[in-house]
């Protein structure tokens, strides 16, 4: 009777447990989910999501303030209600071909507003299934106003430049100087709409791949959640998983809030003296774990200095740049060096590795927006921000960071900074 006491008591003890740890478990995946459900509601970009029937289901904060209505009177409505008549054919034959084969891509569409003042969008769809099994459309549309505004304005423009045209035939030489400054007001606008299209592909790219890594760890996210649920894996091992893509999850987050200060130059820094080579040191030791076996790391470091440097800013470089070369090296070694050129105030610190280098057409744009390194034909997962946010923290230290291709059949990272910083 003791023994049989004995063993319910053991199992109230290790339900209470299991019990705990799949709340705890549950408070971080609603957490996660809030985040990304955040990201949807506060994007620029109008969002909805809209059943086969043509219902809209779901819609974030920005689509109903375009139209004009709350979200509550939005969830429900047909989305032929809020299309322009002149769009509706359009916007008929653009969800037929969603319905078909689960995308559009780009489709131009009139909206109207509740007041009845109608905007051109673009607009896409692709295809998730929901918890029943029912497709349902993952709709972004851009509000294409301002372009649409700037298309007009250059059309009429343009029709000016012609009339002007048939009067300078008739004009003396001052006309003609009218003329030159008027073809030069033509190619600065057709500079300023190039550089417009261009901000507007990289604009695309960027949603593109940040909404691609922000759901890629909540997938495996809920994966390990599902197994731990239904007993298939330990509970311990679930947790690890769990917080090993939370926190890929949180690095992904704070390379794009990086890049949003870099690119509005509000990104600050707060400068100290750093002793540069514990900070080298503490980053060396925390990425050994991460290395492959047989790959080793070495230092050689010239004689410990301060620096003047944010130093939060500084590891996060080093930290990127050496953790890079751990990632891709799969055998040989990685070297990390420090030089100090007294004779111009200045540190320098290599970063070599074995792996395999730097594809020659990459290079050049290495440390631009979503370039990511490959190793032949594997390409591991990021946004391809990390080499680009570490540039301006370096460029902002007054500083250059290099890369190129070295003897050993890898890659070196240099890194030069000022002794001291200067405003």
């Amino acid at each position: 009777m003791d023994t049989k006491s004995d063993e319910l008591s053991s199992t109230d003890s290790s339900t209470e447990s299991m019990a705990k740890s799949l709340k705890k478990y549950t408070e971080i995946l609603v957490s996660t989910k809030e985040r990304y459900k955040n990201l949807y509601d506060n994007a620029p970009d109008l969002c909805r999501a809209v059943n086969t029937e043509g219902i809209v289901i779901d819609c974030n904060k920005s689509y109903a303030e375009h139209l004009g209505y709350s979200r509550e009177e939005i969830i429900g409505r047909s989305i032929f209600e809020t299309i322009a008549e002149e769009s509706l054919d359009a916007m008929r034959e653009s969800f037929e071909i969603w319905k078909q084969t689960g995308h559009v891509f780009n489709r131009e569409i009139w909206f109207k507003r509740k007041d009845g003042a109608t905007f051109p969008t673009l607009l896409s769809a692709t295809s998730l299934v929901d918890e029943n099994g029912n497709m349902i459309s993952n709709t972004i549309i851009r509000d294409m106003s301002e372009i649409h505004t700037i298309r007009k304005e250059k059309d009429e423009q343009s029709k000016k430049q012609r009339d002007l045209t048939k009067q300078l035939k008739k004009a003396n030489e001052e006309l003609k100087t009218i003329t030159k400054e008027t073809a030069n007001l033509a190619i600065e606008l057709e500079n300023a709409n190039q550089e417009l299209k261009r901000k507007d592909k990289l604009k695309d790219e960027f949603i593109s791949i940040a909404s691609h890594e922000l759901r890629s760890p909540i997938q495996p996210i809920l994966g390990f959640a599902t197994l731990a649920k239904s007993g298939k894996l330990d509970q311990q091992q679930a947790w690890e998983g769990v917080i090993r893509h939370a926190r890929r999850l949180q690095r992904i987050a704070n390379d794009i809030l990086d890049v949003s200060r870099i690119e509005s130059d509000e990104l600050t820094y707060t400068f100290e003296k750093v002793r540069i080579n514990t900070v080298i040191t503490d980053i060396v030791n925390s990425e050994k774990t991460n290395l492959i076996n047989g790959v080793v790391i070495e230092t050689k470091l010239d004689k410990d200095i301060d620096i003047e440097a944010d130093k939060y800013r500084i590891t996060q470089v080093l930290t990127n740049v050496i953790g890079n070369a751990v990632k891709f090296t799969k055998e040989g070694r990685i070297k990390v060096e420090s030089h100090i050129h007294e004779e111009t105030n200045r540190l320098e610190i290599k970063v070599s590795d074995t792996a395999g280098g730097i594809p020659m057409d990459v290079l050049p744009h290495l440390f631009g927006k979503f370039v990511t390194r490959s190793i032949g034909s594997e390409v591991l997962h990021g946004t391809g921000l990390g080499l680009f946010i570490s540039k301006a923290i370096v460029t902002a230290h007054k500083g250059r960071i290099e890369a190129d291709n070295n003897n050993e059949g890898g890659a070196t990272f240099t890194i030069i900074l000022p002794v001291k910083h200067k405003n």
